[in-house]
């Protein structure tokens, strides 16, 4: 009995189940994970459902806040009524869930580089304590302001003027001057000006209550985890290519492409640009006439080649157009990206199968995303199912998304540190 008890108690500080949502613009996908500190994460049960689309883009956000929270309703009622079920037919049994991971990415979250300056009579001695007790200060007066105060309207098309308070679901200070001079190691130095450079996602704090509020109506005492798809995202590319320390890490979504800078091996920048998947979508609909979810058959279609030969090149054409503002678009914001800092010349995108994404295929052919040269010589590396399937273990019945994979690597690496 007491050798049980003992191997019992090893394996669950070992494993552990969690919850995990990522909500994005166009879908809320939900899973339970088996965290391990020794192996491969489990993913035991997932389930995703997608925001309805409209034949226009979304233009009225308190309608559109109210049909993802809808549908993360849905998204966690699933898991409540399937997903515990079949967690009995698993090695975890009926062991209790302990924690919940959430991934944000626009138009739910607003990721900001922020620059704040502590000025002191006389020179101080610059110590954590210092900047901590600063930074929380500064915090504090962050999420007392609305997100419309905080957005900046030039990166992000998806400022809510009636949401109330942010909340901040990370930070990370990048660097510190001191004295108007960058300084790597500000600790035990003395300085008159200090300015603290960090990178900080919000929240609205409507949307983070709501969610918080339907996931507790199932499940109990959750230690929560929150952070930005963009970090996440970031987290794992690292851990594929430990040698890239500059880049662009770019997710499609169904209405907004998301693009994190990376620079010196850490976040410095996000940027969301109000063009996605649904957009291709809305200008086939345009194009033929028809709704959107007509369009969306009439895509998958054309992947598999079933059209006859006059209607697939309308259809090719018409895609090529839509994927051709995109790419104008997305050039036009690393354009002004490099002439603020050196441009990254490693881009990752994350698709699902390379072959098929529009996305990935025209930057590809274009090789250039920072001038009008023909080829940059840029390495655009694709973070596919294929890659992340290799790191995670999951029942072939279910979904192969890569944010699923994503948040799965994402989670377990949290619960490892």
């Amino acid at each position: 009995m007491k050798l049980f008890s003992f191997l019992s108690s090893w394996f669950s500080k070992k494993e552990e189940l969690a919850l995990s949502f990522s909500i994005d613009s166009g879908k809320v996908i939900g899973s339970i994970l088996g965290l391990s500190r020794i192996c491969q994460p489990k993913i035991l049960y997932e389930v995703s459902f997608s925001i309805p689309i409209k034949d226009k883009k979304p233009d009225n956000i308190d309608k559109y806040t109210d049909d993802m929270l809808k549908v993360f309703e849905r998204v966690v009622f699933d898991i409540y009524k399937n997903g515990l079920a079949h967690l009995k037919f698993t090695t975890f049994g009926s062991r209790r869930i302990k924690e919940v991971y959430y991934t944000f990415s626009s138009p739910w979250c607003v990721s900001q580089t922020r620059i704040f300056s502590l000025v002191k009579p006389e020179p101080v001695l610059v110590t954590e304590k210092l900047i901590n007790d600063f930074m929380n200060e500064q915090k504090k007066i962050l999420e007392s302001k609305t997100e419309q105060d905080l957005i900046d309207q030039t990166q992000s098309t998806s400022a809510n003027p009636n949401l109330q308070q942010t909340k901040i679901i990370e930070d990370k200070v990048i660097r510190v001057k001191l004295n108007g001079y960058f300084v790597d190691q500000p600790i035990g130095k003395k300085a008159q000006t200090i300015e603290v450079v960090s990178f900080m996602t919000l929240v609205p704090q409507v949307v983070f209550k709501s969610i918080e509020e339907m996931v507790a109506k199932h499940f109990v005492e959750l230690k929560p985890h929150t952070h930005s798809f963009a970090l996440a995202f970031f987290s794992v590319v690292r851990d594929f290519f430990p040698k890239e320390h500059d880049s662009l890490c770019i997710k499609v979504d169904d209405e907004i492409t998301d693009i994190a800078v990376i620079r010196h091996g850490a976040v410095v920048e996000h940027i969301s640009i109000p063009i996605g998947n649904n957009y291709v979508v809305r200008t086939l609909a345009d194009k033929f006439a028809t709704t959107t979810e007509t369009a969306r058959s009439v895509i998958n279609i054309h992947k598999s080649n079933d059209f006859e030969k006059n209607t697939g090149q309308k259809v090719s054409i018409t895609t090529e157009k839509a994927i051709s503002l995109w790419y104008t678009t997305l050039k036009d914001v690393c354009v002004t990206l490099a002439q603020e800092l050196q441009a990254p010349k490693t881009v990752f995108i994350l698709v699902k199968n390379p072959e098929e994404d529009h996305f990935y295929n025209k930057m590809k052919k274009e090789k250039s995303l920072y001038t009008q040269n023909v080829d940059e010589k840029l390495s655009i590396c694709p973070i596919d199912v294929n890659t992340l399937s290799k790191q995670c273990q999951i029942a072939k019945m279910y979904n192969n998304d890569t944010e699923l994979y994503v948040n799965a690597l994402f989670s377990n690496k949290i619960f490892q540190a």
